[in-house]
């Protein structure tokens, strides 16, 4: 008895896009910090020093999300969240800061006004396993929120 063998084939997994993470930090190490955790997440990374190269990046790239220094040279976080207000573009935060603790609340608790979700506050120097577990949730929200794989 003879069987006739249908060729096996494997099916090309589909291209997936990665989410989309701006890195927004002015301090070289700490930035440097976030990139490679993020990186072993498979994160798609730019980054940013100043608000100015934060805006020109978010004006011409679509991001998922963001790690967001309060204080970047001459600016502050707050202005980078009230730009992406005014564009559209409310994505979820995660908020790295080394200033106090009352400034980092007053600005979760602006953002979230401004109907951005903050999904956690970190100050500096980072608690690494804090900082992985951190952009795990940021990741897997951005992919239940976008429909994407984690």
């Amino acid at each position: 008895m003879s069987r006739s063998a249908a060729p096996k084939t494997k099916a090309e997994p589909a291209e997936q896009r990665r989410i989309r993470l701006l890195i927004v930090e002015d301090d070289n190490v700490h930035r440097m910090i976030i990139k490679r955790f993020a990186m072993a997440l498979d994160f798609d990374i730019a980054e940013a020093t100043t608000y100015e190269s934060t805006v020109e990046l978010f004006d011409s790239d679509p991001f998922d999300c963001i790690t967001l220094d309060l204080s970047i040279r001459a600016r502050s976080g707050i202005d980078v969240l009230c730009h992406l207000r005014d564009i559209g573009r409310r994505v979820p935060v995660l908020i790295i800061s080394g200033a106090d603790e009352g400034k980092r609340s007053d600005t979760a608790q602006f953002a979230e006004l401004m109907n951005f979700k903050v999904l956690h506050v970190m100050k500096k120097p980072l608690d690494l396993h804090a900082l992985q577990q951190a952009l795990e949730k940021l990741k897997t929200f951005v992919a239940i929120s976008t429909d994407m794989p984690a």
